[in-house]
């Protein structure tokens, strides 16, 4: 039954450990091909959670009023949450509140970028986007979610990329698509939705990210590296039996 979550390379490669009728390797063998199989499967972390950026640099602010520290004190969120305990999945069920509170940037700044420092290094696999104006107008749009573990971001990984909002979809979530690590998440957008009569204002109203801290690994792999040293402990005893 484990053969079949095995990719055809591994597969070919595990064959050719039984033609060295060598059993330790094949339990490496079999233990290395599900790990490496496991990783390069698309991630999303069960045990996930909730993070707040201690703190947030944007390249345009419109008044103190819309000031970027808006997007992170979790004042318009129809639900509290803790950082670094709640799980991500409880994001999904938040809402933002129409208060009219949130960041915008000054008028027609069609490019830019809005950056959130998370205060230490974790590994992401999703963040939450809550809108200014119920996602109908004056927010960010067609941008790249770039993780990088410096302020800088002299070197970065472009963990998604995200379009419009929907009118009227007051949040989205951005899964990405593989697991990245990282302190700092910079949104860098290309253009603005927003009219004439109302802007356009670069906007967001709240920023969660979901992950978890970058020292703690995926239980799935906790439970692969068990199996597999299980798998070697048992084939060295029978065949020294």
């Amino acid at each position: 039954m484990l053969m079949a979550c095995v990719s055809i390379p591994s597969f070919v490669f595990m064959v050719k450990a039984f033609q060295m009728n060598n059993r330790s390797t094949i339990a490496l063998t079999f233990f290395v091909a599900v790990i490496s199989d496991a990783a390069n499967a698309v991630p999303i972390l069960s045990n996930a959670v909730a993070i707040q950026p201690v703190s947030v640099v944007a390249m345009s602010t419109l008044s103190s009023t819309y000031a970027a520290g808006n997007t992170i004190d979790k004042i318009s969120l129809s639900a509290n949450y803790i950082s670094g305990v709640t799980p991500a999945s409880a994001i999904d069920s938040i809402n933002p509140i129409d208060d009219g509170l949130g960041w915008h940037g000054k008028i027609n700044v069609q490019q830019g970028s809005i950056t959130f420092d998370l205060g230490s290094a974790y590994t992401l696999d999703r963040v939450f986007l809550f809108w200014m104006n119920s996602g109908k107008f004056n927010n960010i749009a067609n941008f790249n979610i770039d993780v990088s573990a410096d302020a800088g971001f002299s070197s970065f990984v472009t963990a998604a990329f995200f379009g419009f909002p929907t009118p009227g979809k007051a949040k989205d979530r951005v899964d990405f698509s593989s697991l990245v690590t990282g302190e700092f998440i910079r949104l860098n957008w290309a253009v603005l939705q927003g009219t004439a009569l109302n802007g356009p204002y670069p906007g967001l109203k709240e920023f969660v990210a979901g992950g978890v801290p970058s020292s703690v690994p995926e239980p799935a792999s906790i439970a692969l590296l068990g199996i597999g040293l299980a798998v070697i402990g048992a084939m060295r005893r029978k065949y020294h039996a």
